[in-house]
């Protein structure tokens, strides 16, 4: 059943977030910080960090990796993942190096209790060191994800540095690290948001994962946008998309396919056997075959093309098509142009 519920955006979101709505259509979270709102414009929440509060900027899902057409085993990928999403492999090795060569064993015990310890140690250690196996394993596959991100990436930069979509970020007015009394004064004389003039913006002084912009004159810390500008300058992704009908029960919007009563059944579905997979599958695979073949990326015979879509559906979807249903999908794709769902004038990724 694909349900609906009307989601509100934050007033504000990072650089990368704005990146992952251009290209995955992935909305900006909330990161409420104890009762007083939004955690990326209250200088409370991240001023002991100096990094985002709860922001995590790593780590795709299912949907984003078969947008991609990047094949993945998702049980194993979630599994990597799980609990360490904003923590590299390297990070995570380096953590528990240090803390097993710190290690001391009390002196209170005996040598046979000594000995037990650190069978118990060691078992711990080969645990940790599968887990960082599994996550250099998902490091790996998220490199596939590189290049569609780093193209997003570059269409917010410009828009950036063309002033067309406006940042702001805050500066510091103290040295935390040298003023003992910074963190006992009104925040009003520890630092503020300013607006990032577009002639500073630098790629290589910019870090995605923190927002923070390094200038000759200023560090800008969680740098960010407002959505609502975001929203005006990128209205919609550049992502695949599908069109359905639904239906509004209250707060909660019911996708009609999913509707059960025979009414709606007989009032909205066409004639003839519903398509296997349903439009979101058929959708998503003929933007991205279209991709593929005006590239040159894909099987010249029909058969061989047919049997890739037939694959591609299995793995992204766990779903059997058959050949039918394949070439069903494909065959507009050799006789007419796609006709973009959007149009993101000069900041649509090429």
């Amino acid at each position: 059943m694909l349900l609906f519920k009307q989601y509100e955006m934050p007033d504000t979101c990072y650089i990368q977030e704005a990146a992952f709505w251009v290209v995955f259509g992935r909305a900006p979270e909330w990161f409420h910080y104890e009762d007083k709102g939004d955690a990326r414009g209250i200088p409370e929440a991240f001023l002991e960090s100096g990094e985002p509060e709860s922001y995590d900027a790593v780590g795709y899902s299912a949907l984003e990796f078969a947008m991609a057409g990047v094949e993945v085993d998702w049980a194993r990928y979630q599994s990597a993942r799980e609990g360490v999403s904003s923590t590299s492999a390297e990070a995570k090795a380096d953590f528990e190096k240090n803390w097993a060569r710190d290690f001391k064993f009390s002196e209170r015990l005996s040598a046979e209790e000594k000995e037990q310890l650190q069978r118990e140690l060691d078992v711990y250690l080969a645990e940790r060191q599968r887990e960082i196996a599994e996550l250099e394993w998902a490091e790996g596959v998220e490199e596939a994800m590189v290049p569609i991100v780093d193209r997003a990436h570059a269409v917010i930069f410009q828009a950036l540095t063309e002033g067309t979509l406006k940042a702001e970020g805050w500066v510091d007015f103290v040295d935390w690290e040298q003023d003992e009394t910074a963190q006992y004064r009104p925040i009003e004389e520890v630092g503020a948001f300013e607006t990032i003039p577009a002639n500073v913006w630098s790629l290589r002084n910019f870090d995605w994962r923190k927002s923070t912009l390094k200038t000759i004159a200023k560090k800008y810390r969680l740098a960010q946008v407002k959505t609502a500008d975001l929203l005006s300058v990128f209205p919609q992704p550049t992502c695949p998309s599908f069109t359905f009908e639904a239906r509004a029960f209250g707060e909660v919007v019911m996708a009609i396919e999913d509707t059960k009563t025979e009414q709606t059944s007989l009032a909205t579905r066409p004639r003839g056997r519903p398509p296997k997979g349903g439009l979101p599958i058929r959708d998503v695979v003929r933007n991205l075959f279209y991709d593929r073949i005006a590239a040159d990326e894909t099987p010249v015979k029909q058969e061989s093309l047919v049997q890739d879509v037939m694959s591609f559906v299995k793995k992204a979807y766990k779903v059997d098509i058959g050949r039918t249903t394949a070439q069903d999908y494909i065959w507009p794709l050799k006789h007419q142009p796609r006709v973009p769902e959007i149009d993101a004038g000069k900041y649509a990724a090429n």
